[in-house]
Parts: structure tokens; sequence; C-alpha cells
């Protein structure tokens, strides 16, 4: 994938997959490789099966409140990171966006304010659910707040924040200031929901293509793993996550 040979790639993680099913090493990269290039009908039911292996792995359980907040399945994340909380505490942040996105803005800001470390993501947070919420001028604030302390070290969260409110020219003047490490994180966060706004908009899919991960290019790719050991007879999730 990151050798631009990412079609090699999806071949031997198939083959690996078919040769050693009950690896689950080799599940968890096959898991990585497969949501880096968008496929999660083939990853979701990899990480059930990686946690119904393990269902005390709280790494695990948060990789699969992932998924399921990039399949834009917030309800299922909502749950899901509240089990990793059970396991393990934090994850405020991600619970709180799984909550924005699935309607329940009130419930998202007390848990962006629970955040006790990574202030941007706070207000980040505080910025999304204040504006959903209608309390526009506090959201506005709060901006001001998250672009003026934390605009230089994290312009990601700046021009996300700004695709989410609608304010296009805005995101995209600050996705321009990436350095090499932001250029990076876009290769991964590309699919985040919050740059839904964007989608639409030619600049988007160009700054991907810089980025070496244009809508293009990822559809040419072709991963089809073999599920059928991954999924029971029944067709169902494994017993863990019904």
């Amino acid at each position: 994938l990151y050798k631009n040979d990412a079609a090699a790639g999806a071949r031997h993680y198939e083959q690996a997959l078919a040769l050693a099913p009950g690896d689950l090493e080799v599940v968890h990269s096959a898991v990585h490789f497969g949501n880096r290039i968008g496929r999660f009908d083939a990853t979701l039911p990899l990480q059930l099966y990686r946690v119904d292996r393990d269902p005390l792995c709280a790494p695990c359980v948060y990789r699969l409140g992932r998924t399921y907040w990039y399949m834009r399945r917030f309800d299922d994340a909502v749950a899901t990171y509240r089990r990793y909380q059970m396991l393990s505490g934090g994850a405020q942040q991600s619970l709180g966006l799984a909550l924005l996105f699935g309607g329940q803005p009130e419930a998202a800001l007390h848990s962006f304010r629970e955040l006790d470390h990574h202030l941007y993501l706070r207000l980040q947070g505080e910025v999304l659910a204040l504006h959903e919420l209608g309390e526009f001028n506090a959201a506005r604030d709060t901006l001001r707040r998250l672009e003026s302390r934390w605009g230089e070290q994290e312009p990601m969260t700046v021009a996300q924040t700004h695709a989410y409110l609608g304010n296009t020219e805005a995101a995209f003047d600050w996705l321009a200031r990436l350095d090499q490490r932001g250029r990076g994180r876009l290769r991964s966060d590309f699919l985040d929901p919050r740059f839904d706004p964007l989608r639409q908009d030619p600049r988007w899919d160009a700054l991907l293509a810089g980025a070496g991960v244009s809508t293009s290019r990822l559809a040419e790719i072709e991963f089809a793993p073999d599920l059928s050991a991954f999924i029971p007879a029944t067709g169902s999730p494994p017993a863990a996550q019904r």
C-alpha cells in the first residue's frame, strides 16, 4: 500500500487469509490493509471474528468501533465504543463523534467534555455539538479558540471542523496547510465522515490523488478474500456482536 502497489498487497493478504485463517495476526493485518482502502464489506466479518475469538481484547473492540464509524453505522459504533469503555475506559472523542452523527448532539457534547487530554479534540467536538444544538455563537467562539491555539499544530482537525460545518473554502484553505506528516494522515483519514461535505468537490479528489489515495485508484484494487472461514454457517455475525 505504501509503496504504491496495493494490488500486490491485496493478493498477498487474500493468500495469507486462505492459508492461515486462524492466525489472528494475519487477520489483524488484513483488516488494517482493507480499512485503509475502504473495503469494509471484507474487513467487518474479519473484525467480528477477531472479537469473537477474544472478547476481552479492548484494542480489537475499539478497532471494530472505528470500522462501524467509517461504515456510517453510527448506532453500532456507539454500542461498540461503550463496550470498549467497559473494558478499558477512554474513547470519549470517538464515542462523542458516533453519538453526534447518530443524532444525539447533547450526549455527544457530554462525552467530548469528559476528555481530559488532547484539548484540540475536545474543542473540535464542542464546536460540532454546539452547532447541532443551535448554539451558534458559542460554536463560533470555540472554533476561534481551536484555530488560534491549535491551528498551526493541527490543521487537519481545523479542516475537518470547517468541512463538517459546510465551510468548504475554509476547509480547503486549512487542508492546503498540511505538512508532510499531515498529508500522511490524510492517507488514513480521507474516509472520515467529517469530510463527507467535501466529496463532491473536484478539489477533494485532486487532493487525494496527491496523497496516492484517489477514488479511481482505490477502485482499481481488487480485494476479495474468501470469508467462508470467518462467517458462521448461518451467515449471522458471531454471538458476541449480535
